[in-house]
């Protein structure tokens, strides 16, 4: 039950990431420009959310997914052991 959500998950999570990778290119990774503020400001915003995106990632696919994998295994055993 819970391995397609998870598939599609990752999948947009592939996807974002490669679209953030393509904005970092286009911004020479978020480079700053002497002398204009608003646009500095909004580098410095963009470096801020790619952290929080990747770490927002890594929580998801390192320890959630996992887990909720797990814990459809233990559920699915037991169904098994009461009704099979």
């Amino acid at each position: 039950l819970i391995k397609n959500p998870i598939r599609v998950l990752e999948n947009e999570h592939r996807d974002s990431l490669q679209a953030l990778n393509e904005l970092k290119e286009l911004t020479e990774n978020f480079h700053a420009i002497e002398g204009e503020e608003a646009y500095n400001q909004l580098m410095e915003a963009l470096k801020t959310f790619n952290r929080n995106l990747h770490l927002h990632f890594h929580i998801e696919n390192n320890l959630l997914f996992p887990k909720l994998l797990e814990i459809e295994n233990v559920l699915t055993q037991k169904v098994k052991e009461k009704y099979y």
